[in-house]
């Protein structure tokens, strides 16, 4: 199949007839040509290309979707699965879904658990992350869920966990301790 965006029309010519200057000189003004119309074609389909679209360009699409969530500050990959989102997370707006779907996709992994799930109180909601812990990450972390939350659910923990691992070596008679859980409450 033709690449249109890099095909010469003196490809598809015969040698007798695609070899003057004229006709070289044409055929690069046309792939020239035919590069732009489909750059500005891709640029006009702005939900299927959001990868491609400028920050200026995503700021604007969030603002006019209302895109819950959304920080300027935000990478661009999180920015456009953000946008991604924005129809369904309406959707699910006030579920415990929302917020999994909130956490899985600016934080990576996380799970949500209702009171149901580990016996608490009514209404109460547990959440866990696999986030590395900071500060500034817990006060974003706690802005955007209390955004997105049932309005009666409260956030009883949050907990945050990371894995390490390391080769132990005993022939010195030590005792390495490795902690794989921090609770942050």
């Amino acid at each position: 199949m033709t690449d249109l965006y890099n095909a010469l029309l003196t490809d598809i010519l015969p040698d007798s007839i695609g070899n003057s200057n004229g006709d070289i000189a044409y055929a690069y003004a046309d792939r020239a040509m035919r590069r732009l119309i489909i750059k500005f074609a891709q640029s006009a389909m702005i939900y299927q290309n959001l990868d491609i679209q400028d920050d200026k360009v995503l700021n604007l699409l969030a603002a006019e979707n209302k895109t819950q969530y959304y920080m300027d500050s935000l990478d661009k990959e999180t920015k456009v699965s953000l946008i991604q989102n924005t129809i369904r997370w309406h959707q699910l707006a006030g579920t415990t879904e929302a917020i999994q779907e909130l956490v899985k996709n600016v934080f990576g992994q996380a799970k949500v658990y209702e009171w149901f799930d580990y016996g608490g109180e009514p209404y109460m909601i547990k959440i866990e992350s696999e986030t590395p812990y900071t500060k500034e990450i817990l006060d974003l972390f706690n802005e955007l869920v209390r955004g997105v939350k049932p309005t009666v659910a409260t956030i009883e923990e949050i907990k945050t966990t990371s894995k390490a691992s390391a080769k132990i070596d005993n022939s010195f008679g030590g005792k390495q301790t490795i902690y794989t859980k921090m609770e942050v409450h």
